[in-house]
């Protein structure tokens, strides 16, 4: 199985001082369910806070706030929890585990923001390996049904595998 976890897209980020719903309108114009909040003059836009859908309806809509009224970092969760490029899937999956969160703001190699892992994003990718394993071993068992075996570079030549 692979060890290397790649990133479909990057983080959807807003500033600190974002009015909630305008952060609200984004996640439901790149169909996210949390942005990550970093300091407005950061260039590396490393995460203060991750505000996600649920701290919208619980901590802002669920209480009476006016979410055009009230900022990000208001209801925002802290602290995010991180995980580095190159780190293996496992590794990732038993930090959210450790923490109870589903999503990991990800650090590039130079230290700087570069994306986001979620627990969806990992379960897809795992299934994509373990989809590979199964594959392997339906190959080799309509091998051993034909009585084909694989050649030196991966071609099949027609020989009894048990003679």
């Amino acid at each position: 199985m692979s060890n290397v976890f790649s990133f479909p897209t990057d983080a959807v980020t807003v500033p600190e001082g974002t009015p909630v719903s305008e952060a609200a309108k984004l996640m439901r114009e790149r169909s996210v369910g949390s942005v990550l909040v970093h300091k407005p003059d950061d260039p590396r836009r490393l995460p203060t806070g991750i505000l996600t859908d649920r701290d919208i309806v619980v901590r802002a809509v669920a209480a009476g706030a006016d979410v055009g009224k009230i900022t990000v970092e208001s209801i925002m969760s802290q602290p995010v929890i991180c995980g580095r490029y190159g780190q293996d899937p496992m590794t990732l999956l038993e930090r959210m585990r450790k923490h109870g969160v589903r999503r990991l703001a990800m650090l590039n190699y130079e230290g700087g923001l570069g994306g986001i892992a979620s627990l969806d994003d990992l379960w897809t990718h795992l299934g994509e390996q373990f989809g590979a394993v199964i594959g392997i071993v339906g190959h080799e068992q309509l091998r051993e049904r034909l009585g084909v075996s694989a050649g030196p570079d991966d071609e099949f030549r027609r020989e009894p595998i048990n003679p």
